[in-house]
């Protein structure tokens, strides 16, 4: 895999890419692609499908602010959207999906969690499938864990539809741990604490690849 150190604008055509990007760009996907953005600087990020392109997304945000991440595909497009979202303080996150062309099927999964207490993380999902198209298919799998009793999340997610031949829907969920699992886990022989953070580490890990996973090996703060 080669590091891509975005500067500026750029169309990449295709292979495997880990991203550094240390302002807001526009990217331009032909061909098949396959990104991994970890915990990069920028609020804002773009991304334009053409037409036949297809692009694997894995993207972990730790962060203190606002984040706006946009999409547009034009035909024949697959994108799959793996995310997820480490939150610290009073943030709002922005996924937009802009479906312009046909017989092209996004699947967003994402995943927040607050890292801090008494933090409150905004994960707003914004999908909108252009007037007259046809064929697409739009997947929004959207979840919270609430690890601590002062932490807030809020999921939104928004379709603004405007043609009748297409497949869209979403699910939310947004919960603390699963009493059942954490009983199981507790009747093996863990802890209270260490079902937990077991719980937790798979929740994070559940939609990212190896690199990812590096990433949050590193971080083990974050399962505190």
């Amino acid at each position: 895999m080669n590091k891509l150190l975005v500067v500026e604008d750029k169309k990449i055509t295709s292979g495997e890419y880990n991203l550094e990007l240390n302002k807001n760009v526009v990217i331009n996907i032909e061909g098949n692609v396959i990104l991994h953005d970890i915990n990069n600087i920028n609020k804002e990020f773009n991304i334009e499908l053409e037409d036949n392109s297809n692009l694997d997304l894995y993207l972990i945000k730790k962060s203190g602010c606002d984040y706006n991440i946009s999409f547009s595909l034009l035909n024949n497009v697959k994108l799959n959207l793996n995310m997820l979202i480490l939150n610290n303080n009073k943030n709002k996150v922005t996924v937009n999906i802009n479906m312009l062309g046909n017989s092209s099927k996004a699947i967003l999964d994402i995943r927040g969690m607050n890292i801090d207490n008494d933090s409150n993380l905004d994960i707003i999902c914004n999908g909108y499938v252009k007037k007259d198209t046809k064929d697409n298919e739009l997947i929004e799998n959207l979840k919270g864990l609430i690890k601590n009793e002062n932490d807030t999340i809020k999921i939104s997610p928004v379709m603004k539809i405007d043609t009748n031949e297409v497949s869209a829907n979403h699910l939310v969920t947004i919960g603390s741990f699963n009493k059942e699992e954490l009983f199981y886990l507790e009747s093996l022989g863990l802890d209270k604490d260490n079902a937990q953070k077991m719980l937790t580490n798979s929740f994070l890990k559940h939609n990212m690849k190896n690199i990812e996973l590096e990433f949050l090996n590193l971080g083990g703060d974050i399962l505190e």
